[in-house]
């Protein structure tokens, strides 16, 4: 396997919260911290009238988010190549900066079927 993929679709978040950048932003990189993963860089764009989408390069792979501040909703896209990720502090994290009123969460392996792959995590 090479790693997992994990989604997360955040419902009755707070509004304000999901149109502020800057603390989008802070989120990811502080649930990035909790995982344990290694940030490379980052962009983020605020929408208008509002939304925020914002991506980390992670040296184990990404981070994502896409905010709807009208609905309530933030979607979150984990990947990562890191075994040893704590994928439940990510998800903690971002739930409670986010006060999601609740969270559905998909988790699948990634590359099951590779074999004789370097490994870089």
């Amino acid at each position: 396997m090479i790693g997992f993929h994990v989604i997360l679709d955040l419902y009755d978040c707070n509004a304000a919260a999901l149109t502020d950048k800057k603390l989008v932003k802070e989120t990811l990189c502080r649930a990035a911290a909790k995982g344990g993963l290694t940030l490379l860089g980052s962009v983020f764009h605020e929408f208008e009238p509002n939304g925020v989408s914002g991506a980390l390069l992670l040296a184990e792979s990404h981070l994502c988010i896409h905010t709807w501040p009208e609905s309530g909703y933030a979607a979150v896209d984990l990947f990562t190549c890191k075994k040893d990720t704590d994928i439940d502090g990510v998800e903690e994290c971002v739930k409670s900066m986010l006060k999601a009123g609740r969270c559905r969460r998909t988790d699948m392996r990634r590359g099951t079927e590779i074999r004789g792959r370097r490994s870089n995590a």
